[in-house]
């Protein structure tokens, strides 16, 4: 992080790596695993956003977690505010796919018909 402050895009580039899989990890364990890849944006964001206020005398493990819970909090808090629908694994799905097909090829079919009257 100290050469990332110092502008050193490579190491910056190669911390966010580092952080990116580190994220995945932490989270993995304490969030549902639809959430990760949106936290885990959310945490590099902020810590792109604040990368000018980590102190180089500081632990920089210390300062990133403490973003990271931040970023799990707020999710936790999403949660609970819009709540979530447990789905049945035996969820009855029509099976209208071939009739999708079919309408889309026929919309198609008339539309380039139609461009061939026309041109």
């Amino acid at each position: 992080m100290v050469a990332a402050q110092a502008g050193d895009a490579t190491a910056y580039r190669h911390l966010l790596s580092e952080i990116d899989v580190w994220l995945k990890r932490y989270y993995s364990r304490r969030l549902p695993p639809p959430m990760i890849d949106d936290v885990t944006q959310n945490v590099l964001l902020a810590i792109h956003a604040k990368r000018r206020t980590y102190d180089p005398s500081r632990p920089f493990i210390a300062w990133l977690v403490a973003i990271a819970h931040c970023k799990w909090v707020d999710a936790l808090q999403s949660l609970q505010a819009h709540g979530t629908i447990s789905l049945d694994e035996d969820l009855a799905v029509p099976a209208d796919e071939a009739a999708a097909t079919s309408a889309f090829l026929l919309e198609s079919l008339l539309v380039s018909k139609a461009e061939a009257r026309a041109g």
